[in-house]
């Protein structure tokens, strides 16, 4: 996973959204970030990669149960972290929002 860091350092990419889980490290970026194809080539490389486009990230600070299934029923969630105050939620665009739009790469361990 080291590699991944350094990689992303190289081609000074800033991650929106990392999660790392036993033989997976996924991560969120700005699809306008120069350099991602870049990375993506380098990446597959060493990992089989799984690349999502059009994507967009929401956090919701101090959310309530209604707020949480308003969200599940409305998106299709990718990716979805909670913890005691905070719901990070990874969905599919549909491009109506004025939200920044990300690419979503998720790197299994070889």
């Amino acid at each position: 996973m080291v590699f991944i860091f350094l990689l992303v350092t190289k081609f000074r990419i800033k991650l929106n959204f990392t999660q790392n889980i036993a033989v997976s490290f996924a991560f969120c970026v700005n699809s306008m970030a120069r350099n991602l194809n870049e990375l993506v080539v380098e990446l597959k490389e060493s990992y089989e990669i799984e690349f999502l486009e059009n994507m967009e990230l929401i956090t919701v600070r101090h959310y309530n149960f209604t707020t949480i299934e308003e969200i599940q029923q409305k998106y299709q969630v990718v990716v979805e972290r909670k913890n005691k105050n905070t719901a990070v939620y990874l969905i599919e665009s549909d491009g109506r929002g004025m939200k920044l739009i990300n690419d979503f790469a998720l790197a299994n361990m070889l």
